[in-house]
């Protein structure tokens, strides 16, 4: 369908975006801060639109899968703010390319089960799953906010604080998930028991 394909093309053009932006790019005191946006837009705005247009399993994701899929998403952003691994990754090449391919395959195989998921189903299931994924980020963007010495070596705090900003988007856009959800199972409800009134006899 045509909304695939513009949902594909908008993804890629996050990460293509992500991509061309080199962590040499930023400004002074903002390295920190273009890291975790790069993180943001992978994990929580090319993810779901790439899976959107072409989730993985689709209609068969159950909870042992999804799971994983969560394990792997949460594993992922955690691992991205690493000390060791951001200042890796801070020196662009390969290693910035492979983590945020990493990051994206992450989050394209978390979004799967949600977007991909049967409006028939109860929607219990999927939004558990995403509320459940808001603590990590937050508490990641908390850690960042409240630690008292600096996390990251050669980091101000000012670039520090917009870095926990930023992880913060990525909750925003889980909640709205979650309301999508278990509005469209509303939606679905209501359509189904309309179908029912029409369906049954009319008696005179």
């Amino acid at each position: 369908m045509r909304w695939r394909a513009v949902s594909m093309t908008a993804g890629l053009a996050v990460v293509l975006a992500t991509a061309m932006v080199l962590p040499s790019a930023a400004a002074p005191g903002h390295v920190l801060t273009l890291h975790m946006v790069e993180l943001v837009a992978l994990m929580y705005a090319a993810g779901p639109l790439i899976a959107a247009a072409a989730p993985i399993r689709p209609g068969r994701w159950g909870v042992r899968s999804m799971s994983i899929a969560f394990a792997a998403f949460v594993l992922a952003q955690g691992a991205a703010h690493l000390p060791a691994l951001v200042r890796l990754e801070q020196h662009g090449g390969w290693a910035h390319g492979i983590g945020q391919s990493l990051l994206l395959v992450a989050a394209v195989g978390f979004w799967s089960p949600v977007v991909s998921w049967p409006a028939a189903r109860s929607p219990l299931t999927p939004i558990v799953y995403l509320v459940a994924a808001m603590p990590a980020g937050d508490a990641l963007s908390i850690w960042l906010m409240t630690t008292p010495v600096p996390a990251y070596s050669g980091v101000p705090r000012s670039d520090q604080r917009s870095a926990a900003a930023a992880m913060l988007c990525g909750s925003i856009v889980l909640a709205l998930a979650a309301v999508v959800i278990g509005w469209r199972a509303i939606r679905h409800e209501h359509a189904a028991a309309l179908a029912r009134e029409h369906a049954e006899p009319r008696h005179a």
